[in-house]
């Protein structure tokens, strides 16, 4: 049995999947572990076992996978990014529902029309962090901008929003 077949038999790897994995996602987490584990290779982790290290390693890599909302894991099956035509069919179209409806996508028209009156540089750092959902990291790779000076411009379009828009 190969090093590989003992960690996905034990007991104490089912164990911590069942208990940091959502019960949707238990085994597509065991298979992204598995591949984690393959890409490092039966010599390293012979080298780790010897140590007497390897359970906590194991323990590290799955909490890493599954808790991290940044981990290769959780944007391959837990982070879902929607359009607006993408909910469309989850939208209840009964009647107490439909004013709701209307007054959302009268309140997203109005804040489209305010980011217009802004500076296109404050605009576009706003809507790619709130807008396409990015974090500052993912801003920095995307815009070469310093950090903070990407967190200033964006908190200060965001306090202006909050202060003007009604």
């Amino acid at each position: 049995m190969s090093i590989i077949e003992e960690i996905y038999t034990s007991e104490i790897f089912n164990e911590i999947i069942n208990k940091y994995s959502h019960p949707n996602y238990i085994d597509d987490a065991k298979q992204e572990i598995i591949l984690i584990l393959i890409d490092l290779g039966d010599e390293k982790l012979k080298e780790i076992k010897e140590k007497k290290y390897l359970t906590f390693f194991i323990i590290r890599i799955i909490k890493n996978q599954l808790a991290s909302a940044t981990s290769p894991f959780y944007t391959k099956y837990r982070k879902h990014r929607f359009d607006e035509k993408d909910l469309e069919y989850l939208i209840d179209e009964s009647d107490d529902d439909i004013g709701e409806k209307i007054e959302f996508e009268e309140n997203l028209e109005k804040l489209d029309t305010f980011l217009d009156q802004l500076h296109w540089y404050d605009r576009t750092l706003w809507e790619l962090k709130y807008k396409e959902d990015n974090s500052y990291n993912q801003l920095v790779e995307m815009t070469k901008i310093p950090r903070i000076s990407l967190w200033t411009s964006i908190t200060q379009t965001t306090n202006h929003i909050k202060k003007n828009f009604n």
